[in-house]
Parts: C-alpha cells; structure tokens; sequence
C-alpha cells in the first residue's frame, strides 16, 4: 500500500512540474493469454511452463530446434501475420502454423538482458520483451533492441511479465506493481536541421567514416547504417560508419528512438580506398616485379636441348599459369574473389556447423482470400547476383514502392492465372539442428494487401 501511495505522489510531482512520467502506476489487472490461434483449426496452448499443439488431430507437446530445449515457457503472444513469440527460460523463440516447432530467435543487440518472463507484440509489430531483471523493444524483422534503464523512469526489477491493453499501452509487473508504459509519444526522430542531405565522403583505409549528425528522439537517438542492396540494419559506435570494404558505397544512416521509431537523417556515397600495397600506382609495379620473377625462376630450369624460343614460349606460359593461380588465391584471401576470373573460394562454398541457419528470402504472392502462391522472381521483374541485392530496397521501401512491385508482378503473371492481392517478403530459415535440417519459422519483412 505505502509503495502504491508513493508512486501516485511521484506522478503527481511530475505533472506539477510538468515533466511526463514514462512509466505510470495502474491497477490494471495483467493476464497474457495462455492460449492463441495457429491456423484455422489448430491452437497453442500453455500448461504450467508447457506448449501444447491442439488441432483435429489430437493433441502433443510442441517440439524445439535447440539441443538443450527451451526450458519452462512463460509467455506468448501472436503477430497479426501469424507468427508467434514465446518467452521461456532459455531465451527467445518463434514458430507459425507451417512450422510448429520453437526455433530460438536470431537477435542482435539491445536485447534485454535475463531470464525471459513476458512478450507482447503492438500493431506496429514490435516486440515488447521483460526478463526477470530488464525491459525493452525489439524489432523483430531486423533482430535489434533498446534495452530501458533507470534514465527512462523504468520502475524497479524483479518483473513478472507484461501485456498490451487495447489502447497500445505496454502494461509491466514489476517489483512495486504494475506500471504502464505509452509508446510513441511526441514526433518521431528527426534531423535537427530538417534536411536529410547525400553527401560524398572518402573513407579511411580501415573503411570507417566520422560524421557529425544532429539529431533528435525521444529517449536519446542512436544511430545506425545500411549499405544499399543489404537488408540489415548495423549498429554505429557513436556516429561512425564502420565495416566498409574498400570500394564505393551508398550508406544510409538511420536515427532510432528508444520505441525503435526510425527516420534516414543521412545518405552518404562513401569511397573507401584500398590498401595502399593495391592503389593503382602501386599495383601495377608490384605485379610485374612479382610477373617478371616467376618468368625468371621459369627461365632458370634447366632444360638441356631445348630450343631457345621453345624454352621462353615455356617461360611464359608457366609462369602466366603461375600468376593467374596467384592472384585467384589473394583475391579469395582478401575477400575481393567474387567476379570473373578471380572467383576465389567464398563464392561456391560455405562452411557450416549444427544450430546454424541457412537463410534464402523469397516472394510470397497472395490472393485476395488470403491463399499464398510462391512467387517466381523473374515474375515480379527482378533479376539477381545475390538474394538481397534487389529484395533488400523492397524490405525497406516505402508503401508505393510495395504497390508497384505488386503491380510489375501481376503484369508479369502468364495469362489466365488470378491476379495477386498482396505479396509477402520472408527471410526463410533452415536450422541445422542435431536431427537434421529443419525449416522453421521465416522472418516477415513486408506483408502487404491481402491478409
């Protein structure tokens, strides 16, 4: 009661002074469902720390990709596109109606820290996760978070979980009751002088680039960077472009708020040199001293009668043979292997272990009753070197990009067959689990039309 009456005097004090209270006292009650809907017969059901699969076929405990299990499930909560969120003690895991097995989530950074405990999903599609000693937001498209702390107004750890009321309000149980938080209050992040230039900068040899961006957010903005044609999002330290491979690149940098609200406040053409054992004045030198070497060992070998010009015909070829081989092997070291003829090794190959995943995006058609046509890329006119080379603008387009994308798609349909309504974007994921490869539950980048 006295912990009651304590907050009710802190939120009076903040509106007298007319400073917001982030986080306010509530009687509401919190009951996140122990049960959700997964496709049109079947339901999940939480039984003391249990996932149970109910359908017309009977009922049976929901499998897991992880070797050790998921541990007790606490909470989950649905996404309007059909995937479902669980929280249970070992961590963060999602299935759907085609996969109903617990895969553990790939997330990034800004997770909160602990012991998951609750997690609620809002219409934005945000995941809003407690632990039983943090809190925070994750987006789960792109697999990073905002961890609250004490800055925030966040009340005091132990919690015990969370739920979203109708009004979008984030409802948490914490060690002095049960507080509610309102997302997306005030105006997004912005640019503090309103502009969102394209400026051209040069890069040091380590491929990192100083900025200096105003910007501004509520909660304090982070900052973070996407290399067109990349879908993921990179956290900057600070306001520093990092990991850029010599060459030229198209980065834009996100401003991010502590609801995970983003703007572009910036895109940079960046030229990032190359080491200068490879700039252009250097390079030719040092391959034609390294050229001329190889045709002096060549030379060197003895070989008795041999005619002259028979023996510097062989020269040459064996030590062009010899370079040609040399230089596929740096380029494949280097990383810079991947175009004709200095393909490397990384190009064809990959080296992979148990519980990694293997990811391959694809185009999801819809119709207008909601059945899923898997699309053809050539179809919605896109033609690749790469998964994400075009599928990435498509991930972070804007809703009239979507709509044209859905209209080159149905132009490009063959006659007779029905004209789509919507289309999906999903990152499709494998796991390799100890059992063998399993498909498991896809990343939803974009839905959009057709539920």
């Amino acid at each position: 009661m006295r912990c009651r009456l304590l907050a009710s005097l802190a939120s009076l004090c903040a509106v007298a002074t007319g400073r917001a209270q982030d986080f306010v006292p509530t009687a509401a009650v919190v009951a996140p469902p122990a049960a959700v809907a997964l496709g049109h017969d079947r339901r999940l059901e939480l039984v003391d720390g249990s996932l149970w699969l109910s359908g017309a076929d009977g009922r049976r405990p929901v499998g897991c990709t992880a070797a050790d299990g998921s541990g007790a499930v606490h909470a989950l909560a649905r996404h309007a596109h059909g995937t479902v969120f669980v929280a249970a003690t070992r961590g963060w895991f999602a299935l759907d109606a085609e996969h109903a097995v617990l895969d553990r989530m790939e997330l990034r950074d800004g997770v909160p820290p602990g012991s998951p405990r609750g997690v609620g999903v809002d219409r934005a599609g945000r995941l809003w996760l407690c632990t039983d000693e943090a809190f925070g937001v994750v987006d789960p498209r792109f697999g990073f978070g905002r961890t609250f702390g004490a800055a925030d107004g966040l009340p005091a750890a132990p919690f015990r979980g969370l739920e979203l009321d109708a009004e979008g309000r984030v409802l948490l149980v914490a060690r002095d009751g049960t507080f509610a938080y309102t997302p997306d209050q005030g105006p997004p992040p912005r640019r503090s002088d309103g502009q969102v230039p394209r400026v051209a900068v040069t890069a040091s040899a380590a491929g990192e680039v100083e900025l200096a961006v105003g910007v501004e957010g509520r909660g304090g903005v982070t900052l973070r960077q996407r290399r067109w044609h990349h879908h993921l999002l990179q956290a900057m330290p600070g306001q520093r472009l990092v990991g850029l491979r010599p060459g030229r690149h198209v980065v834009e940098v996100h401003a991010v708020d502590r609801d995970l609200r983003r703007a572009v406040v910036g895109i940079y053409d960046v030229r990032v040199p190359p080491p200068a054992a490879f700039d252009a004045r250097v390079l030719p030198l040092l391959a034609g001293g390294g050229g001329l070497l190889l045709f002096l060992l060549a030379w060197w070998r003895p070989r008795p009668g041999l005619p002259a010009r028979r023996r510097f015909a062989l020269a040459m070829g064996n030590s062009a043979l010899a370079m040609v081989c040399g230089l596929q092997l740096l380029a494949a070291w280097l990383g810079y292997g991947r175009s004709w003829p200095f393909v490397g090794f990384t190009m064809y190959t990959e080296t992979w272990r148990q519980d990694d995943v293997l990811h391959k995006p694809r185009l999801v058609g819809l119709l207008a009753d909601g059945t899923r046509v898997e699309g053809a890329a050539h179809e919605a006119g896109i033609l690749q070197d790469g998964y994400w080379q075009m599928l990435a603008e498509v991930a972070h387009g804007d809703a009239a990009a979507h709509r044209a994308l859905l209209q080159r798609w149905n132009a490009g349909r063959p006659a007779g067959l029905p004209r789509l309504a919507g289309f999906r974007l999903v990152d499709g994921r494998i796991r390799l689990s100890a059992r063998g490869p399993v498909d498991v539950a896809p990343t939803v980048l974009v839905h959009h039309g057709a539920p």
